[in-house]
């Protein structure tokens, strides 16, 4: 009878305090570690929502002006495109006098029949729409009609940085090619990589002195491309950063034709 009372004692004698501690480190390290994974966990998805937000409101504006600008010069039944200077339909201006091409201008006619001004300028930390409707006569070049632009990205969830020094936001460059060659003419049969169809560059200079001498009409084909370049970050996180650039060739070539 002792002997079964002596055990009974020592089974309820509990845990030591050497157990005890070694019970609570083990269930902080457990807790520890489910805080890190969650932490961890929960740190992705914020960052993975952020970059999708930043890469909808980067890309979607540049998708926008891709496609927009593409159509530059177009015109149905054949419509004179001239609303800058003489046969221009296409250009970029710097709108705030800091030496940055922040705007792009164009014209096209769309289904409405009417030819219209379009374009895209970034100002104040955000690019805007031409507003169509606003559809004013005459020029545009310094860009800031008043009214007539619409934000197209979200200030409240992206903010566009300032373009890096040396750098532009547009820009355009030109191709000028010869359609036709009269005979007896002497044009050269290349022309230079970038050389718009205007008074002053080489092949425009000898097509229309060649034009003169042979009494035959000669064409010139101008090739245009944009080159759009964004930068921006998140607004509520400026870690959050992303770059894009985008070349786009006008669909719609314009065409010069010196008479004699």
């Amino acid at each position: 009878m002792q002997l079964i009372k002596a055990r009974c004692r020592e089974n309820d004698a509990g845990s030591s305090l050497v157990e005890l501690m070694i019970g609570i480190t083990i269930g902080m390290m457990i807790i520890a570690s489910t805080l890190t994974i969650y932490a961890t966990t929960g740190y992705g998805a914020s960052a993975t929502l952020g970059s999708a937000k930043l890469n909808v409101e980067l890309r979607g504006a540049m998708d926008v002006m891709v496609e927009d600008i593409r159509r530059a010069g177009f015109g149905r039944d054949g419509a004179t495109l001239t609303f800058m200077s003489s046969n221009s339909d296409i250009a970029v201006y710097d709108s705030d006098a800091d030496n940055v091409n922040d705007c792009v201008v164009y014209s096209y006619q769309p289904p409405s029949g009417v030819v219209t001004t379009f374009g895209f300028r970034i100002v104040e930390n955000v690019v805007r729409m031409r507003n169509s409707s606003a559809n004013l006569t005459g020029t545009v070049a310094d860009c800031t009609t008043a009214n007539a632009w619409e934000a197209l990205t979200d200030a409240n969830t992206v903010i566009i940085d300032a373009i890096e020094s040396g750098a532009n936001y547009f820009d355009i460059s030109y191709q000028c090619l010869l359609a036709n060659r009269p005979t007896g003419a002497t044009i050269a049969t290349t022309s230079p990589a970038s050389q718009s169809c205007t008074a002053g560059s080489s092949l425009y200079d000898e097509a229309a002195v060649q034009a003169t001498a042979t009494s035959t009409p000669i064409a010139l084909v101008e090739i245009r491309y944009v080159s759009i370049r964004l930068e921006g970050h998140l607004t509520q996180d400026d870690s959050m950063r992303m770059a894009l650039a985008q070349s786009v060739m006008v669909r719609n070539h314009r065409i010069e034709m010196l008479n004699p």
